[in-house]
């Protein structure tokens, strides 16, 4: 019984000392332990918005989910436009032009599948090894789709106009491209590095 008050006491003095420590200094803790990127890590504007589209798309359809209560259906109807302060007008533009964006990525997602299943029946219980690169189709695909995503920002910059823009892409850049990670893919004849 003694043991457990002791880890117990151990856990709390702990957290308490994290917090004093790293309190002010939260991106600071929150580097250390691998939940925010560094700075040298610059996410390219195609990422990002690819990235914006599809929450924005996503959002939308949960707040018309019919399981979802008034204020969830609320919250995710109005979160861009509440976060990023946006004009009711800015809301719909971006909503327009995030749901045009995939519309035009889906037959591009339906091919990269199709690529993925024929490279996977190739290796044995469909597992590709680690150090495969990706088939150069599937490259292709990806350099197509960051091509059609920095279509679609700079639609949605000229679309906004200078004020509604630069008001997103402050909330983006602060809010959400923290959240994306880079993922390294092996390159032909290269070996991938053992985690």
């Amino acid at each position: 019984m003694k043991g457990k008050k002791w880890i117990i006491v151990a856990l709390i003095l702990a957290v308490a000392v994290t917090t004093l420590v790293f309190g002010s200094q939260s991106s600071i803790a929150r580097r250390l332990i691998g939940l925010e990127p560094s700075e040298s890590f610059q996410v390219p504007d195609h990422v990002v918005y690819d990235h914006l589209f599809r929450l924005v798309v996503s959002f939308k359809k949960q707040s018309e989910s019919s399981d979802k209560s008034p204020e969830k259906a609320a919250f995710f109807k109005n979160y861009f436009k509440t976060f990023a302060k946006l004009t009711d007008a800015e809301d719909q533009t971006l909503y327009s032009i995030a749901k045009e964006y995939l519309q035009e990525t889906v037959w591009m997602d339906a091919q990269a599948k199709q690529i993925i299943v024929q490279t996977r029946k190739m290796y044995p219980n469909g597992v590709v090894p680690k150090d495969q690169p990706p088939p150069p189709a599937l490259g292709d695909l990806q350099e197509t789709r960051n091509g059609l995503a920095v279509q679609y920002y700079e639609r949605l910059r000229d679309a906004l106009g200078e004020g509604g823009f630069a008001k997103l892409d402050e909330f983006i850049r602060k809010d959400i491209t923290p959240s994306i990670q880079s993922i390294p893919l092996p390159v032909a004849g290269s070996k991938q590095p053992e985690k």
